[in-house]
């Protein structure tokens, strides 16, 4: 069955009908295909446009215009704008393409826009003359014909993931000489409702990295939806009368794919609520991975828990100037902003402990005045007393109902009292019997980082590090805001059924406060047995209540197109390996063998993924020999790993904080490798990329799979050349498997499927075809 969309008259022309929706089995990335003028009259939606120098631009891809003819300058693809509207389970997408010819003469442009399943076209519009545009919606095989045609003429991959896929294709419009044009498409589509989560997916490119036209996405969510959780962007969320606004979605890099999941409002009382998301482990049938996303209810009746607040501040000689200003004001907005019923207290430190008062007091107009006055007084110098200052924070018994915490802030490692990082560690735990949560702010790199990631994550705090330079006052109230409105307290998860869940991260659950979601990642293993599922149990408290949601996991659900899921689980759990190690160097209780092997599974996780950390960075030099697999490079990386992990403080120690940070918040799934070093800003590597959730390396000209490069080097089972027969059974079978995104990155490809080595050699260019002819003996 074909669809076609017919407009008349007029310079701006716009279409509005409905196509019959056809089945597809999943997203794919809006594509302009353009042409130079030409008379041809085909309309054939299996064939390309047999014209000279057909071009394809693709959105959100770094790569390039491809299949340019020399004498003409391409159809620029300037910006793409979505707007996505949700309604319960029916989503209304438009996107509007801007086209820009920079030519002297007139070019013509076909746009291809694969559709989700069930979606139902409404519109096409355009503002452009020329003869009346006609729009096909066509079946899969008739799709794949296109795009294969295309992409054998072209010599060029880049098409590659797009198979499978149905799509819209119009008519050729053309776009005037040096004129901008827009061409846009609606589509409106029912998303499904599982495991009481509702998913969408904005057509986007995977395969590449970042760059392309500059996209604007606007999304607006009506109706009672408690949440929206992002795992493709950073993205912000705004409470409004009708449902949720995302304010803004970070565009900073290529992620894929738009995904965004929603979690609806359910009945009155039900303030805890769970959904669980699963991919598949290629490694292991019997095993995947899970991520669990839960939110609590706004609670808009109930008083929002008081919070019992102590702020510590070092005053020793070395916060002396502008730092100690700052933590001075950051405590002066802390104070001022707590509300009438709370509590506080104030303990300053440096070879002495002074504090505010015995022990926390009301918030009140008269005790705030008072506080402001005393934070006035305080002046930097001498040593620091970092043990005494946060037992005297702990010591007394918390007032009332209010979450007790601690705000701990040092720019230095101790030098007066104790001073062993072991025994400080043990005594404030010891203490700390109430479990105030300590957060902990590092203010520069000259303080002992282990020691405060450690009194942070047993209390359910967190450790941020201020750089140099940056604003202290901005740091700790940026921490505390986000401290507002406890919803969940100590959640904790439990599991019944048929299978294990182990490498479950954060092994310590956090506090939920207001606005925040909570992110579970994890590992399940079903063994032998099929068709078992394992019941899921998130409990907490709020307020006086006792709150718990129940979620399935079923491996049945399982699916490639969750294949994020493992690298941001590979993320946290680098993190936690590394985290062991540090902590363990202390008192030197770990062993060279244990250590050994916490760093060789650090090194297979990064190669597997594409997780990359300052102590694995080497693994993306292309230099760096690894002929032996992970037997052979692993000696490589201990010196490495030992310089960064045995760091107790300095760049390295802060650098590998920030970055074990950033890899435990992170919900967007990238699809290049950054990490944090002893520098202490972001670097980011491009020869390193995570295409359809595997680790891809690149090498000279080929991009090697890290499972490869993990094994000792052997030849390749079989090579398969761009374009031929094979290449297309290829295709076909990795389409299957979710995974031809991992064809479309130019270059020589080296990669596992099903245990088989394939080397997959990429097209030649004209020249290299040339050469080749004339070296080749004539027959």
């Amino acid at each position: 069955m074909r669809g076609i969309l017919r407009t008349t008259g007029g310079t701006r022309r716009t279409a509005v009908g409905v196509l019959t929706a056809l089945a597809v089995t999943t997203l794919g990335a809006a594509v302009v295909c353009a042409q130079t003028a030409s008379t041809s009259t085909d309309r054939r939606p299996a064939q390309p446009a047999q014209i000279d120098g057909p071009q394809i631009i693709i959105p959100n891809v770094q790569r390039r215009v491809i299949g340019v003819h020399r004498e003409h300058s391409p159809l620029e693809l300037t910006k793409v704008d979505a707007a996505v509207t949700i309604r319960g389970q029916a989503a209304s997408t438009t996107l509007t393409l801007t086209l820009h010819n920079p030519a002297g003469r007139q070019q013509e442009a076909v746009l291809l826009v694969p559709v989700p399943h069930g979606a139902v076209v409404k519109g096409l519009n355009y503002d452009t003359g020329g003869p009346e545009p006609v729009a096909e919606l066509l079946r899969a095989d008739e799709a794949r014909r296109y795009y294969d045609s295309i992409v054998s003429s072209l010599k060029d991959p880049a098409l590659v993931e797009f198979a499978g896929w149905n799509l819209i294709k119009t008519s050729v419009f053309p776009v005037p000489a040096g004129k901008t044009a827009q061409v846009g498409v609606e589509y409106e589509q029912v998303l499904p409702l599982e495991s009481g989560r509702i998913d969408y997916v904005l057509p986007r490119g995977e395969a590449l990295a970042a760059g392309g036209a500059a996209w604007t996405i606007t999304t607006h969510i009506t109706g009672d939806v408690d949440a929206a959780f992002s795992t493709s962007h950073d993205i912000v969320t705004k409470r409004t009368r009708s449902g949720l606004q995302i304010e803004s979605i970070k565009e900073n890099e290529a992620r894929g794919a738009f995904r965004l999941s929603l979690i609806p409002a359910t009945v009155a009382g039900d303030e805890l609520r769970a959904t669980v998301l699963t991919a598949p482990d290629p490694t292991d049938p019997n095993a995947g991975y899970f991520m669990l996303l839960a939110t609590a209810a706004d609670q808009k009746l109930r008083q929002p828990r008081q919070r019992e607040v102590v702020l510590v501040l070092d005053r020793s000689g070395s916060m002396r100037g502008e730092k100690i200003v700052q933590a001075v004001n950051a405590a002066r907005q802390i104070v001022s902003g707590l509300r009438e019923g709370e509590y506080f207290n104030i303990i300053d430190y440096s070879d002495s402990i002074q504090s505010y008062a015995d022990k926390p007091v009301e918030v009140t107009k008269d005790e705030v005045a008072k506080a402001l006055s005393y934070l006035s007084s305080i002046q930097a110098n001498g040593g620091t007393n970092i043990r005494d200052a946060l037992l005297e924070a702990v010591r007394p018994d918390p007032t009332g109902e209010a979450l007790p915490l601690v705000l701990f802030l040092t720019d230095g490692l101790p030098t007066v009292g104790e001073r062993n990082e072991v025994r400080i560690r043990e005594s404030v735990n010891a203490a700390n019997d109430d479990n105030r949560r300590i957060f902990t702010f590092g203010v520069g790199s000259d303080v002992n980082v282990p020691l405060l990631s450690a009194l942070s994550t047993a209390s359910r705090g967190a450790t941020s590090i201020v750089t140099p330079g940056e604003d202290v006052e901005t740091a700790v109230s940026r921490v505390f805001a986000r401290l507002d409105g406890p919803v969940l307290l100590e959640p904790e998860l439990t599991s019944t059924g048929g299978m294990r869940l182990v490498d479950i991260a954060p092994a310590v659950l956090p506090d939920m406060f207001k606005g925040e979601q909570l992110v579970v990642f994890g590992r399940y293993k079903t063994g032998e047995e099929k068709d078992v599922t394992a019941q899921i149990k998130l409990t907490g408290t709020a307020g006086d209540q006792e709150l718990a949601a129940m979620v399935t996991l079923d491996p049945a659900t399982a699916s490639e197109s969750h294949s994020y899921i493992r690298r941001l689980w590979a993320g946290r759990r680098i993190a936690v390996l590394g985290d062991q190690i540090r902590q363990a160097q202390a008192d030197g209780s770990m062993s060279e063998d244990s250590m050994k092997e916490i760093i060789d599974e650090i090194v297979r996780l990064s190669l597997e993924h594409g997780v990359l950390t300052e102590y694995t960075a080497f693994l993306a030099r292309e230099s760096t020999d690894m002929s032996d697999g992970l037997a052979g490079i692993a000696p490589a990386a201990e010196p490495a790993a030992r310089e960064v992990l045995r760091s107790r403080a300095g760049e390295a120690a802060a650098g590998q904080q920030m970055d074990m940070n950033m890899k435990n918040a992170q919900v967007a799934a990238t699809n290049t490798a950054s990490y944090y070093g002893r520098g202490m800003s972001e670097e980011r590597v491009s020869v390193v990329q995570n295409i359809a959730g595997r680790g891809y390396f690149k090498r000279d000209d080929r991009w090697v799979q890290g499972e490869v490069l993990a094994k000792k080097e052997r030849e390749p089972d079989r090579t398969v050349e761009f374009g031929t027969e094979a290449y297309t059974k290829l295709v076909e079978a990795l389409t299957k498997l979710g995974r031809q995104a991992e064809l479309a990155q130019g270059g020589d490809i080296l990669m596992l499927v099903e245990k088989e080595l394939i080397l997959v050699k990429a097209a030649k260019d004209e020249k290299a075809q040339e050469k080749d002819a004339k070296e080749s003996p004539r027959k």
